[in-house]
């Protein structure tokens, strides 16, 4: 990388609705400026969240920017060298060039039409760059078999089956720069840049007052680095590491801030749990979320992207990086919207249906302590029970009426607080610790995870609907989720129909 350093020229300045003035190096520069990462300008942040609020309409292109300068913030206040820092700006830039249209919505939708993808956006992300690559060349030649190696590892994580071995998974940059790994998306305690910036972002766009203060975190918090062994970041002792045979844990440098910086981490996490659950998951964006992904099934088979070995269907488009390269919100839109076949009449009549609100109706809410599956087996769950026949016949409630949310909120991590894993140094002493849980407990609850399930039902029949209530709650009582035998002072579910 020692050429792209002697290239440097003089940076441009961007203005940022986020973050003001933003410097723009040339080697970024020269990605931004190809049609792959142009891409991103149509592919929305927030999914289909613009149908509830509609200032939510920002695109992963301006996000992609945010993440990219403060990855150069970090790295500089950190001392990593031009060349790392170079590169922590291009993974930050490009890791999230593998969405599809709407965002993590797409990957729904994938999971709902092609069970069998296994696809995850980031491997996807390094394809396209690597498209970027041979679309400009100049980039290619600047760039390292081993630096495109770091760039993979910071977008995509490291090898798993050495990190599920507890070794060290990275090959690119050892030990003692793990935490250049930290920056963009920290499989550790989820701290990154990646997470900073969508949280300003997005509560910018809403309106939405964040506790969180990227400055405090930036200046107050004084981050450095500091030796820690790897594997260890629990509150408790490894009892292997007392054994007479234990090996000395590998020690990596990992990013620590001041201790009185804590409860401004926290709050990092605490905002992420409000945007979760007053707009990310939010019931009505949840049932837009629903709509989006049956009119996409619906054209799935009958819409064919063009990929490097042929023709696919939309949910196949993700697995040839030329294709998903050509899918877009608006290109998405057109296919649909301006179609005249006859095999997509049911898809057009469901954009249709979106545009003009004749929405989902909600005809059963519960929120209880544990809900460990996924959406589909309480949907499969209720349709068992209910018996419903699959003939869509007039006036009749049947099977596909039926469909299930999920809501679940938590700070990234399930039942785990994530500050629990962040690295803290007190200024003047030597050495970095782990926060204890009970101090934490004086911040923010010890767990903080909310779930519920929404039931919503397709048909516009109101009669339909009001059979489909009744189902819902029985249902709801078969599964002991709504019980008139408890204590007056139990804390019973919440249901709404």
């Amino acid at each position: 990388m020692n050429s792209v350093v002697a290239m440097e020229e003089e940076y441009k300045i961007f203005n940022d609705n986020v973050h003001g003035h933003i410097k723009v190096y040339p080697l970024c520069q020269k990605i931004i400026n190809t049609s792959l990462f142009k891409r991103l300008k149509d592919i929305m942040q927030l999914g289909v969240l613009h149908e509830v609020f509609p200032t939510g309409n920002h695109s992963r292109f301006e996000h992609s920017l945010g993440v990219m300068h403060l990855a150069r913030r970090l790295c500089l206040k950190l001392g990593a060298t031009e060349e790392d820092t170079a590169l922590v700006e291009v993974a930050g830039l490009c890791h999230d060039l593998g969405h599809g249209p709407y965002s993590h919505l797409w990957e729904n939708f994938v999971r709902s039409a092609n069970p069998g993808a296994n696809w995850e956006h980031e491997e996807s992300s390094f394809a396209l760059f690597k498209l970027i690559l041979e679309e400009r060349p100049e980039i290619k030649s600047l760039i390292s078999e081993n630096d495109l190696l770091f760039i993979k590892e910071l977008i995509c994580g490291g090898d798993k089956g050495k990190l599920k071995a507890g070794l060290y998974p990275y090959s690119a940059r050892g030990p003692d720069k793990f935490y250049l790994y930290e920056i963009i998306s920290n499989k550790v305690t989820g701290l990154d840049v990646d997470k900073m910036d969508y949280l300003l972002r997005d509560a910018d766009a809403l309106k939405i007052n964040l506790k969180w203060e990227l400055e405090r975190f930036l200046e107050a918090g004084e981050p450095k680095l500091m030796d820690f062994p790897w594997g260890q970041d629990k509150n408790q002792k490894d009892e292997n590491q007392n054994g007479a045979d234990a090996k000395a844990p590998i020690i990596v440098k990992r990013i620590a801030v001041r201790d009185k910086v804590v409860k401004n981490l926290q709050h990092l996490f605490s905002d992420r749990v409000d945007l979760h659950a007053n707009a990310y998951q939010h019931k009505t964006v949840k049932m837009f979320d629903l709509m989006y992904t049956d009119m996409w099934v619906l054209a799935d088979r009958h819409i064919h992207v063009m990929g490097t070995k042929g023709p696919l269907t939309l949910s196949q488009a993700c697995q040839d990086e030329t294709a998903l390269a050509r899918l877009t919100d608006g290109w998405l839109n057109g296919q649909i919207g301006n179609s005249a076949t006859e095999e997509l009449k049911p898809a057009r009549e469901m954009l249709r249906r979106i545009q003009h609100r004749r929405i989902y109706q909600l005809v059963g809410h519960v929120e209880v302590e544990s809900l460990p599956d996924q959406a589909a087996a309480y949907e499969k769950s209720l349709k068992d029970f209910a018996n419903l026949p699959e003939d869509q016949l007039p006036g009749k409630l049947h099977s596909s009426d039926l469909a299930v949310a999920k809501i679940s909120v938590d700070m990234g991590q399930g039942r785990r607080n994530p500050v629990e894993k962040a690295l803290f140094y007190e200024k003047g002493k030597g050495g970095c610790h782990l926060v204890s849980p009970h101090k934490l407990k004086k911040i923010c609850p010890a767990i903080i995870q909310d779930q519920s399930l929404y039931v919503f039902c397709r048909s516009e029949d109101k009669k339909v609907v009001k059979e489909a209530e009744v189902i819902v709650k029985t249902w709801f009582a078969k599964r002991g989720w709504l019980k008139d035998t408890e204590p007056k002072n139990a804390k019973k579910p919440k249901i709404s129909n």
